[in-house]
């Protein structure tokens, strides 16, 4: 009886190590495509060599392979050339089946500050490949949200915030592809190329202290001008969510979800107010925010 069970005992150990070398080999077979897939398209951000043909992108088929590009692109060595990972951008809603919205990441050398420009902040059209422009509420991080085992509230996530940021998110792809499924398309960082960053405010921490308060972001309306054209209105309840701090409460909670979390000095755009692709080169772009001011840029060839 002894042999008996220590054989079956014995088979039974094989077969456990036999399932958790079966299990390691896909988790390493996932994360080697998922860093392939990210070297592709930093590799074509880099050189402009813009992916052409489809046996060229990743191959993509549910979310997970769609965030696993994402976190693989933040950690190539390749990202640094790009700036290094600088934070992220929320959208795609209702571009997935059973999620409220998709993050995708932001990198530094996309991200112009109005500050260090005379004038209207000029973007190029060729570097990004551009195709279109959002109007979005941006929120700069002051402290860490690392993860944790319970969740973040609304307003802890918003007293982690230094700065709100009045922006202009320029999208752009690293292909020149028709054709693709919302999630081939979320995979190249959900569109996200550059940002303006406009006029910015201190939020408002404790009562009294002039700066902005959340609920000064619910319902704000935005326009998008080009060569002083009205192109496109809206508000933030076509945020993610509803709003610009919801959608930053749950970029954060779906980060810390994953063993992730955003850290101090990170950028979180909320998504689109209200978009346009109706610009060519050489045009200045103006987006009012109503009652806070206004953000500006220049596309260039």
């Amino acid at each position: 009886m002894m042999r008996v069970a220590t054989g079956f005992v014995g088979l039974l150990v094989t077969r456990q190590l036999s399932l958790l070398f079966v299990k390691a080999r896909r988790m390493y077979t996932k994360n080697m495509e998922a860093q392939d897939a990210a070297r592709q398209l930093l590799q074509a951000w880099i050189s402009r060599k813009w992916i052409q043909t489809k046996l060229e992108y990743p191959l993509v088929s549910n979310i997970e392979q769609v965030y696993a590009i994402h976190a693989a692109m933040t950690k190539s060595p390749l990202a640094q050339k790009l700036g290094g990972h600088a934070g992220y951008k929320q959208g795609g809603v209702g571009a997935v089946q059973g999620q409220e919205c998709v993050y995708g990441v932001l990198f530094g050398r996309g991200i112009l500050d109005e500050r260090e420009w005379t004038g209207y902040t000029s973007i190029s059209r060729s570097e990004f490949n551009l195709f279109g422009l959002e109007a979005e509420v941006g929120f700069l991080l002051g402290e860490d949200l690392p993860p944790r085992r319970r969740g973040y509230s609304e307003a802890e996530v918003f007293s982690a915030v230094s700065e709100i940021v009045l922006c202009i998110e320029c999208t752009g792809t690293r292909h020149t592809l028709n054709g693709l499924t919302s999630l081939e398309r979320l995979a190249d960082c959900c569109c996200g190329a550059g940002v303006i960053m406009g006029p910015r405010f201190y939020p408002s921490h404790v009562a009294g202290d002039m700066g902005l308060e959340a609920s000064q972001l619910d319902g704000l309306v935005a326009r998008i001008f080009v060569s002083g054209q009205e192109k496109c209105s809206g508000a933030t309840t076509g945020n993610p969510c509803g709003s610009p701090t919801a959608s930053l409460a749950w970029c954060a909670n779906h980060l810390n979800k994953r063993g992730l979390g955003l850290r101090s000095g990170q950028l979180v755009i909320a998504g689109a107010i209200c978009k346009t692709s109706d610009f060519t080169d050489n045009e200045d772009i103006r987006v009012v925010f109503e009652g806070l001011g206004e953000a500006r840029a220049r596309i260039r060839a």
